[in-house]
């Protein structure tokens, strides 16, 4: 199991389909991609939503992964990512298509389910922590709040934010 904060987009984005506390819609090519995995447990933040706002934690209880061509629509599900344009025309000889999409339109993409999710409300703003939390200690202001969508955290730095939220007695 491993710890990570998250940027999620409000629910209703046009780049990704994120459902506040329930799911996580990132794609493979996002820095942190290959860390996430069922299990985990998460911290939600949003620099857009009520300034930088720590707004939930939760657990990653499944993960979904699709091979998108030509939007939502032409998603397929996957187990496992193809890693070569070999893999990718075995995987899609399974459907009925004119032609296999070049690697370079396809897309992977994935939606982690999130259970035990809590919501902070109101929601708790980073720069009450940033005193303690170690990727932010001796920065100027908050500017090392990680701007990459999925950012692993230390175990000591999620029960900071916990504690903080005032959730250090519930149970993930």
């Amino acid at each position: 199991m491993a710890y990570f904060w998250l940027i999620q987009n409000r629910s209703g984005s046009k780049s990704y389909e994120d459902i506040e506390g329930k799911i996580y819609h990132y794609r493979g090519t996002v820095s942190g991609a290959d860390k996430l995995s069922e299990s985990d447990l998460v911290v939600f933040y949003n620099s857009q939503r009520r300034s930088q706002s720590i707004f939930g934690v939760g657990r990653v209880t499944k993960i979904e992964g699709y091979l998108s061509f030509e939007g939502p629509s032409a998603r397929r599900p996957v187990d496992q990512i193809p890693r070569n344009a070999a893999e990718l025309i075995e995987y899609f000889s399974e459907y009925d298509l004119d032609e296999v999409p070049p690697p370079n339109e396809t897309v992977a993409e994935y939606f982690a389910h999130v259970g035990d999710y809590y919501e902070i409300e109101p929601p708790l703003d980073a720069h009450e922590v940033e005193d303690k939390l170690s990727f932010l200690k001796d920065k100027s202001g908050i500017s090392g709040i990680p701007q990459v969508s999925i950012y692993e955290l230390s175990k000591h730095d999620f029960n900071i934010i916990l504690d903080a939220a005032g959730l250090s007695d519930i149970n993930l």
